[in-house]
């Protein structure tokens, strides 16, 4: 699975996400593209962040083989951080192989 900040899938990213910077008190959504760039299904996908500020908005729970969907996710910092905030991406699912 590879993650992409573009839709056209050429800036690729790792599953640390820079967020940037955003105010205290105000509320900055992100688009990511999620491709499935293995021979199997995905299925059953969960993505989720440790920090407690930022939330998944929608997410595809499933992907076929060579299938982009995509992540959009909201940061809601209650402090404003100044270098930004770096968050990893956790991603769960089950990959399915048909015969």
């Amino acid at each position: 699975m590879k993650i992409f900040k573009d839709a056209s899938l050429k800036e690729e990213l790792n599953k640390i996400l820079d967020l940037g910077t955003v105010l205290a008190g105000d509320n900055k959504e992100y688009e990511f593209f999620i491709l499935n760039d293995s021979e199997g299904e995905l299925v059953d996908l969960n993505f989720s962040f440790n920090n407690d500020e930022v939330t998944v908005i929608s997410f595809p729970s499933s992907l076929k083989s060579n299938e982009t969907g995509k992540l959009v996710i909201k940061w809601s910092p209650s402090i404003t951080i100044k270098k930004g905030l770096k968050t990893d991406l956790n991603i769960k699912g089950f990959e399915i192989y048909s015969p």
